[in-house]
């Protein structure tokens, strides 16, 4: 038989019964990656000033501690609809869809920021009041999009302000 090195310790034969037990383990793969249901995905912006907020609401003010998958896009809802970012776009739904089938989300969580960069690229809103309304339009469209794609999603809308309060939109 052909052995390695000496000084390595480790033959053919030790690597064959390390593969054959692996082998064995292969059944129970599926139940380390087995879908765990959860109540939501989280959907936040990228904007490092309110993250720590955002996600501290996620857990204490919502409840979702452990509850949730957490995705982090540029605009937060804007993702779901941008027409400058269409890869954003893209990259949302396949989320949406992973999330489903791995974890069985009940509805999807977005947590939107004044003063965001995606917003003012996407829409140049010249005032603060300006993006307000804007966020509303992209929250009523994004709702009505995950209404038609996946009826059965519910969906909950957040507004953080630049001092980082945070704030619940009805659509």
């Amino acid at each position: 038989m052909c052995e390695l090195p000496a000084k390595s310790g480790f033959s053919r034969r030790h690597f064959a019964g390390l593969a054959l037990g692996g082998l064995a383990l292969v059944p129970l793969r599926g139940a380390f990656g087995a879908s765990k249901q959860i109540e939501a995905l989280a959907v936040t912006c990228i904007d490092f000033r309110f993250i720590t907020r955002q996600v501290a609401y996620l857990d204490t003010n919502l409840r979702l501690t452990q509850n949730y998958d957490l995705v982090a896009s540029a605009g937060a809802s804007l993702a779901a609809v941008s027409e400058m970012f269409p890869a954003s776009v893209t990259q949302f739904w396949n989320q949406v869809a992973i999330a489903r089938r791995f974890h069985a989300i009940k509805k999807i969580v977005f947590i939107d920021h004044m003063g965001c960069g995606a917003y003012g690229t996407e829409f140049n809103v010249p005032t603060p009041d300006d993006e307000r309304r804007r966020h509303m339009v992209v929250m009523r469209e994004a709702k009505a999009l995950l209404q038609q794609k996946h009826h059965d999603l519910g969906s909950a809308f957040y507004l953080t302000e630049e001092n980082g309060t945070i704030n619940p939109v009805l659509i």
